[in-house]
């Protein structure tokens, strides 16, 4: 549901991929929360209680998060700090500043890098991938938002923790930002391979890509048209065509304006106490500034934008290619007054579900039926996260001509919803899902980071910290508004959006042009530049260029890496963690069911598998289509409407998707998994739902149908470019690994083939004849899929839940089996063009070579090659390998070297294969060089035994991230599923503390001479892949 967009497009992440894990020890674990929260005060100081050079300012407890949160201050800066303090052993900390941009050179972006390539007392060129080598952290990351930059990091290890945030606030409080590295981050002058120059620079090949689709500038765009008074105006991240203008000096002077203690707020979370933080940033931060210079404080306020008397109109293109398809996208914007009453805030939210967060919803529904567009778009929801609220509301799949009518279209909607009002229905389910998000334990990251964010909410703005991480008591109170007055919503929508002059209109739209006329105009700005160095501009940037090659390739001196604090070998615990699991019969049937009994805070998770695996290849394709309607179509009795009331009045979550592999002992398994969460005493309900989409979905709303096709395509559309790196992994991986052909049917090339295909032979049948063909094979689908002697069944429960799902599911079980069949699919126009235009392709010899041609500005590679197995101790070796290669060699030569985004390496246990890539990368062939030079690299000497060490300590950490009862009992199900036994794990932990350097340098060995047979894939324009065709004149070249 649409209810935060939480500036997805807006923050720039310094390390994209690490992500840890909650496990819910925060929410409720412990018996008497009363007397834990009585404890947790009684080890906290009092109001106005002196802490050293700080002064505690208040003490609140969070009942919510069974922490309590302290404010203090520093005396001498007034800086603040916050510590949410509780029995949570996942630790985390985060230096957060506000950094308002004067315009869109994307200064606060590069300073976000650049501050973490060295400090005074940690010399060497880059202490976050030296982190990042040897730590166990959960967390690790710096991002940029369009109004602060914010430095967290989270770790199980205490010693870890305070390792990582001596670096840290060394990096953020001390930094070197020397110029060299500040034209690696930023942008610089260079002569490319084939000695012509270019502008380059890693943030400034990043925002190329941003502002190369159609979502990434309607996101920005939606929010920033309604702040022309303020620093939102600008794009923090950069915009590509002022990044250039940026110099050395505003750079510097931007990290002296923002970057001082009085403008920090310090975020600390979980059960390291206080007074060991307050002594840490008094040594390693204030007592290192003299008297003076904390005295000058910085004020920065983010300042509040002046309310419009009327609408304004904007309009914007996006890159395409001359034989694209793309449409246009029409959004009206709303800036909200300044939100002083958190209810209220939470009202928006609400609001903003009741209007468009399912089918259900009023305003997405009269967009969905509208043959204005073709959905909802992306920008659509209420954005949170700035100073004052931002709401959006629009549709995607349209022609700019008709943003007249799509305007009216909406208005419309709203003014009849403030006459007719809101089902009442629709809002109690909208109110369940709120409160259901209230009770779940959640992981998909430190829960410490997701109470930072919500606090800088207000914090950042001058309110305290807990009141933006409060939710349950602002839910209750809102209730009893609504109790009060029934209408709550609908004045909501009258004062905020229709009675509301601040809005913006944005039209998005695509252009085939633009592409040439932004190279065009960097050509000119790059002629400029040249013909400003005078007479001898070459030889000057070759001498330039030649000297910061120099610079990169200086090694850190030994005093300079034996600064670092690090942990030990001896830190990796000897025992894997394993997660109780039973196999139990559901009662009444033969079929299985895996059983894990953890504390869930009276939630049911219902994981239902069917195995997929003898499916034909034309119907699997189709998997990623039913996964995406089986949430939103009718069934039984009930329309789609009703149906999406009933999913959020009786449950917190139904869901598809598919997964497959090979097993420990060599069986490949291809399954279809259904996920049902719900309140305990609303299981039995939900599972009824889960039953009538299986055995009586609605396949006669042609129409409807076909617009659910709609915005699939758009959602898979819209992800090639941000996951532009899985289209060319999965291609490479083909060409060593069956499993990897499945993933091409389901998300690659051939599901972008088929998507197309689709959507041309309806275009063809007309909205409602291609509803109904689809609706047949949907209908025989599902019927064909979901029998149940394919069921493999798991449960994630209390104790005392156990038996009543166990009942539950033996009931689900024998109404399955009693469901009428369905007839094979007869003549059928879109699934004959499927078999004679789609499957033929699905077996055919993956070239050792192929482009993928898109319309985006930069380029995505990858290479593959087989490896070993997980049963192998090799496998080990190539694990810690691709560790060190993706955190040094790689990193080194495609990020810092090449300018690309980043770069990998995955090492497969379970498929046997070796994967490397990079993102937004500027230089193809290079990269695809530097893979085969980091295993030449490493088989040719051997690592150092610390080398070693830091791969085994950061290896071993991933496994001892906190997990929420959800992702304990789903990973725990499918250990079980591939036979990955705890003895297993333990063998393989066995395995990774005896490795040695030699081994290390034989699989490096090993894995060169294999990628003589390797696989080498990129996703680019066509441009881009027509200059290396020249070079490579094997490259075959495929669209998506």
């Amino acid at each position: 549901m649409p209810e935060n967009r939480n500036s997805f497009n807006q923050i720039h992440s310094h390390n994209q991929d690490q992500m840890g894990s909650h496990d819910g020890t925060v929410q409720g674990e412990r018996q008497d929360d009363t007397a834990d929260m009585a404890s947790l005060l009684r080890e906290l100081p009092e109001p106005g209680e002196a802490m050293g050079r700080f002064t505690v300012v208040s003490r609140e407890p969070l009942p919510e998060y069974n922490s309590v949160g302290v404010l203090l201050e520093e005396n001498t800066s007034k800086a603040r700090l916050y510590h949410v303090y509780n029995r949570d052993e996942e630790n985390l900390f985060s230096f957060n500043f506000a950094t308002l941009p004067e315009n869109s050179n994307g200064v606060a972006h590069i300073l976000e890098h650049t501050v973490l390539c060295g400090s005074q007392k940690y010399p060497v060129k880059d202490p976050f991938v030296m982190l990042y080598r040897s730590s166990m952290q959960t967390f690790l990351n710096a991002m940029t938002f369009p109004d602060k930059t914010i430095y967290p990091a989270a770790s199980t290890v205490k010693e870890d923790l305070f390792n990582l945030m001596s670096v840290y606030a060394d990096a953020v409080f001390f930094p070197l930002l020397k110029e060299d590295h500040f034209r690696q981050e930023g942008h610089r002058l260079e002569l490319d391979e084939n000695g012509e120059p270019r502008i380059a620079g890693v943030v400034y090949n990043e925002m190329k890509a941003n502002y190369s689709t159609h979502d990434s500038i309607a996101g920005d765009m939606c929010y920033r048209s309604l702040f022309p008074d303020t620093p939102y105006r600008h794009d923090s991240g950069g915009d590509p065509e002022e990044i250039p203008q940026l110099s050395y000096e505003e750079f510097l002077g931007f990290h002296k304006r923002y970057y001082h203690p009085s403008n920090c707020l310090f975020f600390f979370y979980g059960n390291i106490p206080t007074s060991e933080y307050l002594d840490f940033v008094d040594s390693m931060v204030f007592s290192r500034f003299s008297r003076s210079e904390l005295e000058k404080i910085t004020s920065v306020t983010v300042p509040v934008q002046k309310q419009w008397k009327e609408p304004a109109q904007f309009s914007y293109s996006y890159p395409v290619s001359p034989e694209s398809d793309e449409k246009s996208s029409v959004n009206l914007n709303w800036l909200l007054a300044e939100m002083n009453d958190p209810v209220e805030a939470l009202g928006m939210e609400v609001l903003s579900d009741l209007l468009m967060g399912s089918p259900a919803s009023p305003i997405q529904r009269i967009i969905n039926e509208s043959d204005l567009g073709e959905d909802l778009s992306n920008s659509s929801g209420l954005e949170n996260d700035l100073r004052q609220l931002v709401f959006t509301c629009g549709m995607r799949g349209t022609h700019e001509d008709r943003a007249d009518e799509i305007e009216t279209l909406i208005l419309d909607g709203l003014d009849k919803l403030v006459r007719e009002g809101f089902d009442p229905e629709l809002v109690k389910a909208s109110l369940s899902r709120f409160e259901f998000r209230a009770r779940e334990i959640k992981g998909g990251g430190p829960y410490g980071l997701k109470l930072l964010i919500r606090g800088l909410r207000g914090w950042l703005h001058g309110r305290a910290p807990g009141e933006s991480m409060e939710f349950t008591p602002y839910l209750q109170e809102l209730k009893k508004r609504l109790e009060k007055n029934p209408s709550y919503f609908i004045d909501l929508v009258k004062r905020h959006l229709l009675e509301n002059p601040h809005r913006s209109r944005v039209t998005v739209y695509p252009d085939s042009d633009q592409n040439e006329r932004e190279e065009e105009h960097e050509q000119e700005l790059l002629k400029k530049k040249v013909e400003s160095l005078g007479e001898n501009a070459m030889d000057q940037i070759a001498e330039e260029t030649g000297k910061f090659r120099e610079f990169q390739h200086e090694p850190d001196s030994p005093e300079a890496i034996a600064s670092l604090p690090y942990l030990s070998v001896d830190d990796i615990p000897r025992k894997v963690r394993s997660i109780p699991n039973e196999l139990d019969a559901v009662p009444g049937s033969n079929r299985s069911m895996y059983v894990h009994e953890v504390f869930t805070n009276g939630i049911s998770y219902i994981d239902l598998g069917f195995d997929i695996a003898g499916l034909e290849e034309e119907f699997q394709l189709f998997i990623p289509f039913i996964a995406h309607i089986l949430p939103q179509i009718g069934a039984g009795n009930r329309d789609y409407s009703e149906m999406n009331m009933q999913w959020g009045l009786q449950t917190g979550g139904f869901s598809m998707y598919s997964e497959h592999s090979q097993s420990v002992d060599g069986r490949y398994l291809e399954y279809a998994y259904l996920r049902l969460k719900t309140l305990d005493e609303k299981s039995e309900s939900g599972l009824k739902l889960v039953k009538d989409v299986l055995t009586a979905a609605d396949m006669k709303d042609y129409g409807y149908l076909w617009d659910l096709f709609l915005e699939f395509r758009n959602d898979f559309r819209s992800h090639i470019v941000p996951s532009g790196t899985n289209f060319p992994a999965i291609r490479a991986l083909r060409g060593v690994s069956r499993q990897s052909l499945r993933d091409d049917v389901w998300k690659g090339v051939i599901q972008g083939s088929f998507v197309e295909l689709i959507h041309s032979k309806g275009e063809e049948l007309g909205k409602d004849q291609a509803g109904k063909m689809l609706g047949e094979i949907l209908q025989y689908l599902i019927y064909r899929i979901f029998q149940s002697e394919n069921l493999l069944a798991n449960i994630t429960c209390q104790n005392e839940q156990r038996a009543v799902l166990a009942g539950q599911l033996e009931d689900f079980i024998r109404e399955l089996e009693a469901a009428s069949p369905v007839a094979p699919v007869g003549e059928n126009p879109i699934l004959s063009a499927v078999i004679h235009e789609i499957t033929p392709g699905i077996s055919r010899v993956q070239p050792g070579l192929e482009g993928i041609a898109h319309s985006c500005k930069v380029n995505f590679t990858a290479m593959a090659l087989e490896a070993s197995r997980i049963t192998m101790e090799t496998q080990i070796h190539e694990q810690l390998l691709a560790h060190i290669l993706r955190s040094g060699y790689l990193w080194e030569k495609i990020r810092m070297e090449g300018g690309a985004y980043g770069a990998f390496c995955v090492s497969d246990s379970l498929a046997g294969t070796m994967m490397f890539g990079s993102y937004r990368d500027p230089a193809i062939q290079s990269s695809w060089k530097s893979y085969e030079n980091g295993l030449r690299h490493l088989a040719g000497a051997a690592l150092s035994e610390q080398e070693l060490d830091f791969a085994k300590i950061a290896v071993a950490g991933r496994e001892l991230r906190p997990m929420s009862p959800a992702e304990k009992g789903m990973i725990s199900f499918k250990r079980q599923k591939y036979n990955i036994t705890d003895e297993l794990r333990q063998q393989r932990r066995e395995w990774l503390l005896r490795t040695t350097p030699a081994d290390i340098q034989a699989a490096a060995a090993r894995l060169l001479e294999n990628m003589k047979s390797g696989y080498r894939a990129v996703l680019g324009d066509q441009s881009s892949l027509q200059e290396l065709k020249k070079d490579l004149p094997d490259l075959q070249v495929v669209k998506l």
